[in-house]
């Protein structure tokens, strides 16, 4: 019965995790499938998140509100990365270093205004779930919930919708895309802004349940960029399923082995997929 629990309690720990790297590794990879830009600000667009929802909650009081404030700034800074780097896309290095700058810039904000704390977004729903002999947080139960139904979404909107198709169309060739009328422009601006949302919700919600400190973001672009690279760069839909395989190992790992290795196993992702199949599992070499 012991061993039922454990599971359970594992399970909705990776499902959770799972959806919430998810919506990180969506927005990454959207960025790179319509622009071919590695963003390496996408950490730290997130953690920026949770501490611009962390002021305005100080300033509001209420955390659904100030939610949407900082979801809404990180949409607009999401654009603006864009305006700024875009033209600079060449060389690929050019980029990477620009989106590099960028996140250390951020990061110094932060280090700036707050300095080095630890600080973790107040929204919270207390109570438990007794199940048998263990108890689970409802608050996580309802994350876990609305974390999952945000991936369902994120599906339903790059395969149905027309907007999703268009990002897709362009991600997978740009020059037909440009043929069938489709802006360009305008997709990749929205694409950022999107991407910049997406990172701005999953620092909000992690950040409800671990706590973080300005440079935390290269950990979590190290979570994206093993996801990505294991689905498959700009394999938008591999990246959902990638992000929920990442949380499992990572729980299992965490679980049985230490919390110590997580790190380890995400670059170990990455080196595996590189050698053994360097276009991602779930997108088509060559």
């Amino acid at each position: 019965m012991l061993q039922v629990l454990i599971f359970i309690e594992l399970a909705l720990r990776a499902l959770l995790l799972g959806a919430l790297y998810s919506i990180i590794s969506v927005g990454f990879s959207l960025i790179f499938g319509v622009a071919r830009i590695l963003n390496f600000a996408h950490g730290i667009q997130l953690v920026f998140a949770a501490f611009l929802g962390y002021l305005f909650y100080n300033i509001i009081g209420d955390s659904i509100t100030a939610a949407l404030f900082a979801i809404f700034i990180s949409f607009l800074l999401g654009a603006a990365i864009e305006k700024i780097i875009y033209p600079f896309r060449h060389p690929e290095i050019r980029t990477i270093m620009l989106t590099f700058g960028l996140g250390r810039i951020l990061e110094q904000i932060l280090y700036a205004v707050w300095g080095p704390v630890y600080i973790m977004y107040p929204l919270y729903i207390s109570g438990s779930l007794k199940i048998f002999d263990i108890s689970i947080s409802t608050h996580r139960i309802i994350l876990a919930a609305f974390a999952i139904s945000i991936t369902l979404l994120l599906w339903l909107f790059v395969t149905k919708t027309k907007l999703g198709k268009a990002i897709r169309a362009v991600a997978q060739d740009e020059e037909a895309a440009m043929i069938m009328g489709i802006n360009i422009k305008r997709i990749r601006l929205t694409t950022f802004a999107i991407a910049g949302a997406l990172a701005g919700t999953a620092g909000l919600l992690l950040n409800s349940i671990y706590m973080f400190h300005p440079a935390i973001g290269w950990e979590y672009l190290g979570i994206a960029l093993s996801i990505v690279i294991f689905a498959g760069l700009g394999d938008i839909r591999g990246a959902i399923i990638a992000g929920f395989i990442l949380s499992l190992t990572e729980t299992l790992i965490g679980y049985f082995i230490s919390p110590l290795w997580r790190t380890v196993a995400y670059f170990a992702i990455i080196i595996i997929t590189l050698l053994i199949r360097p276009s991602g599992l779930f997108r088509r070499s060559g």
